[in-house]
């Protein structure tokens, strides 16, 4: 699997797509972006060569079935949190819905990485899927950003540099590429801690709390208030407590 590394970069996820116009997989680094996302198209910055701008792209030859790239979401997390549970052992780490990952401070859950996984369509055929990754790794400082607390490796005390984690993660994103979709949607489901929470959703009135989740990473809500049930997914913004 090759492996790009550029110094500045648009977005690592907008650069593989090229790539695998002639690559069937492949990563690609940064020290920089200078147009970093997140989910929804929220913008994503992160400090030169402070942090792991991190993508991982695959080619697909065969038709791929849906259960197979909603996955590539649970992939991304999974291996993230593999990934900072090996390097900070005594630190505890947890998924958040839909595609987050908070470490536990102090004061507090803050957010130390992102997932943004996209996929390439020719009509109806996948032909290349994205995980994009974030990893706050040296910085210390950070914008302030509505319903984002972020922290970092270093703010959590663990010294390392972005380059170090490049092989791992990708070792962990292979690892669970060759598991079946449903043994990844079952880890996934019970590392993230999302039932028994009090939800706000942002585009909805009231309180919230989790009933189902689906293998199509869809989240089923019931009001407080009212019983009424309601879905939510990527395209949502939701906040609850983990503790």
């Amino acid at each position: 699997m090759k492996h790009y590394h550029f110094g500045e970069i648009s977005s690592t996820n907008d650069y593989i797509g090229h790539l695998l116009q002639i690559e069937d997989e492949v990563v690609v680094t940064a020290e920089f972006q200078t147009k970093g996302r997140g989910r929804n198209e929220k913008n994503w910055f992160g400090e030169y060569k402070s942090n792991l701008y991190y993508s991982y792209g695959k080619k697909h030859h065969k038709e791929v079935n849906y259960e197979e790239l909603v996955s590539y979401q649970f992939i991304g997390c999974l291996a993230v949190l593999k990934l900072l549970m090996s390097i900070a052992p005594n630190v505890a780490f947890r998924l958040k819905y839909p595609n987050d990952v908070y470490a536990k401070c102090p004061n507090g859950w803050k957010k130390i990485s992102g997932v943004l996984v996209e996929h390439s369509f020719s009509g109806e055929r996948c032909e290349n899927s994205v995980i994009g990754i974030g990893i706050n790794v040296n910085q210390r400082e950070f914008p302030i950003s509505e319903g984002i607390n972020p922290t970092s490796l270093s703010l959590l005390g663990i010294e390392t540099e972005p380059e170090k984690l490049i092989e791992p993660l990708s070792n962990n994103i292979k690892k669970y590429l060759n598991y079946p979709s449903n043994k990844i949607f079952e880890e996934w489901s019970n590392k993230l801690n999302v039932f028994d929470k009090i939800i706000i959703v942002s585009n909805k009135s009231g309180l919230w709390i989790a009933k189902k989740l689906y293998p199509n990473g869809q989240l089923e809500l019931q009001s407080i208030d009212t019983g009424e049930l309601t879905i939510v997914d990527n395209s949502n913004s939701i906040r609850y407590e983990l503790d």
